[in-house]
């Protein structure tokens, strides 16, 4: 899950517990190392660098199959 820590419109304390529900869901799972959270600084948008983590990361599960 990629986060803008200054995203209007989806605040801080909303993400926070986002991540509490998503990370507890995946804990009960037994799959905690697949989920991740990453907060980035600033407003809502989708940078490069988000871009690069996000192809990366679905890069490394779709070659699993």
């Amino acid at each position: 899950m990629q986060n803008c820590e200054d995203d209007q419109s989806y605040t801080m304390p909303t993400m926070q517990r986002a991540d509490r529900m998503l990370r507890e869901v995946y804990q009960k799972a037994g799959a905690e190392s697949n989920y991740r959270a990453t907060f980035y600084p600033g407003a809502h948008r989708f940078t490069r660098k988000m871009q690069a983590d996000a192809f990366a990361w679905l890069d490394s599960w779709l070659r699993k199959g």
